[in-house]
């Protein structure tokens, strides 16, 4: 699978939304691409409308599609040894279309897993069994399959450095490319961008304890925007915290770094929040730009790079892995 790399202007930062279960109700068809603002609201390109491509490709930002190419598959008379009922530790195996990576089974020619190198593979292992060490390989063998159409290299070459605390920044020859992922029960993101950048997805849930960890850890008019949400006061804490982290995610920390962070202010006309200040334990004063993410019903998510300039945003959905 090589081929020409997806564009990327500088200034723009592309974020995949990856669906790491089957569909089960109304959501952005396959494919879709999300209208987001851009800088200047109501110009050519937030009037233009998208057309939907074709399951399986990747739309240039100019307007253009091209097909994905399917992994290297041998041919049918010719056995892959390195393939081919290869116990692997993100397959499930049992049969047609039980493949816990979306393979078809024991009998198929290529499997997603065949595309993590050997610490994600490891990692898999160690995963639990069953829905979670699907989702895992899912998530990364999609990343490895994005990441490969920005650099036209097959999936499984493609090679990561990590960083101190494990954020993966793929090894490229030339202009530099940023990436982050975060992943939250079906769902996963993946940013994309020619500076550092960082994004958090979070399954909107309840948190029993939204109020005591909102007073003790966050700055004072944050805890108090959660004690007036009422009811609602889990999913604001979790927005300002997917907020903090896409931040410190851009940086390379963790989120107990930046739970100080203000991230609560109004956003601007473009969407784009301006957060200054110093991640407690992590890396020294920084500037961000942090925006809120459209994600499907049930989720938070928001997406952050270094520095203060806004950079243009597009929102797209991953159309799934070609079949075998």
């Amino acid at each position: 699978m090589s081929g020409p790399p997806t564009l990327l202007p500088a200034g723009h930062v592309h974020v995949w939304c990856v669906p790491l279960d089957a569909p089960s109700g109304p959501g952005p068809a396959p494919g879709a691409l999300v209208r987001v603002p851009g800088p200047a609201p109501g110009s050519r390109r937030d009037a233009s409308g998208l057309r939907r491509p074709a399951v399986g490709a990747l739309r240039e930002p100019g307007g253009a599609t091209r097909r994905a190419a399917p992994p290297e598959r041998a041919a049918p008379d010719e056995p892959a040894p390195d393939r081919a009922r290869r116990p692997d530790p993100g397959c499930a195996g049992g049969g047609p279309g039980q493949c816990a990576c979306g393979c078809a089974g024991p009998g198929a020619v290529w499997c997603a897993a065949d595309w993590l190198d050997a610490e994600e593979r490891a990692r898999a292992a160690r995963t639990a069994p069953g829905e979670p060490r699907r989702r895992y390989v899912h998530s990364h063998a999609a990343v490895r399959m994005i990441t490969a159409g920005y650099l036209g290299t097959p999936p499984e070459r493609v090679v990561w450095r990590r960083g101190p605390n494990g954020k993966p920044v793929p090894v490229v020859d030339g202009a530099a490319l940023h990436v982050n992922l975060s992943h939250s029960g079906g769902l996963a993101l993946f940013a994309v961008a020619r500076r550092e950048v960082g994004v958090d997805v979070e399954a909107v849930r309840v948190v029993p304890s939204a109020l005591r960890l909102a007073a003790r850890f966050l700055p004072e008019e944050e805890a108090a925007a959660v004690a007036a949400a009422g009811p609602g006061r889990s999913g604001i804490l979790l927005r300002l915290l997917a907020r903090k982290e896409a931040c410190v995610k851009a940086s390379g920390g963790r989120l107990t770094h930046g739970l100080r962070l203000p991230v609560g202010e109004p956003p601007t006309p473009d969407g784009w929040r301006p957060v200054a200040g110093t991640p407690g334990g992590g890396p020294g004063p920084g500037r961000w730009s942090v925006r809120d993410l459209p994600v499907p019903a049930g989720y938070t998510a928001a997406v952050a790079v270094l520095g203060a300039g806004r950079p243009r945003l597009s929102v797209r959905t991953w159309t799934g892995f070609p079949s075998p």
